[in-house]
């Protein structure tokens, strides 16, 4: 996976298109799911993780997919849970400066924005909307889903590792519930 996929350049592993064109340049958050095998030098970890802060995926509702705004269900806005527990997992279990601290700050947002939908609308959804939290992402061939199974065992493994920090962040002032996106989007 290295070999072919991880350019020092970007500091991402990358999908790689096998007839000719190498390494595709697209950034999604598939680009840092291998941290998820924890099999990396710490220089790559440390790559990584500034990679993906610098990346403009990481917004206040969670780590969007892709930022491609092409409707379709896999890109921008849309947050999907299985990604972000693989992000999260991965970065935990890295040991480059601030990946534990980019971790728990990827969890709280997701957290939150599963919370917000919830406590509006009384349900967990398939996939959520990364630029605004709560909401249902969309796009696709088909009308998003509701009570959506790995939505909810998602929430339940980030609420093990990070409740106690969850809930902090819901009985702190409104004013630090405020997140904003990180990164410059290059």
């Amino acid at each position: 996976m290295d070999e072919w996929m991880w350019s020092g350049e970007t500091g991402r592993w990358h999908d790689v298109e096998w007839e000719g064109r190498g390494q595709l340049q697209q950034v999604s958050a598939a680009s840092f799911t291998p941290l998820w095998a924890c099999q990396h030098s710490a220089e790559r970890e440390a790559a990584a993780v500034q990679s993906l802060r610098r990346s403009g995926l990481v917004q206040e509702g969670g780590v969007a997919t892709t930022l491609v705004e092409s409707g379709e269900q896999w890109d921008w806005p849309n947050a999907w849970p299985p990604l972000q527990q693989m992000l999260v997992e991965g970065l935990a279990g890295c040991e480059a400066d601030g990946a534990a601290e980019l971790a728990e700050d990827l969890a709280l947002r997701w957290l939150r924005s599963n919370h917000r939908g919830w406590a509006r609308d009384g349900v967990m959804r398939e996939k959520y909307d990364a630029t605004r939290p709560g909401e249902s992402g969309g796009g696709g061939e088909y009308t998003p889903q509701v009570g959506f199974g790995w939505t909810n065992g998602v929430a339940l493994w980030l609420l093990e590792r990070y409740g106690d920090s969850f809930a902090r962040s819901l009985t702190a002032p409104a004013s630090s519930e405020k997140c904003t996106a990180i990164g410059d989007g290059g």
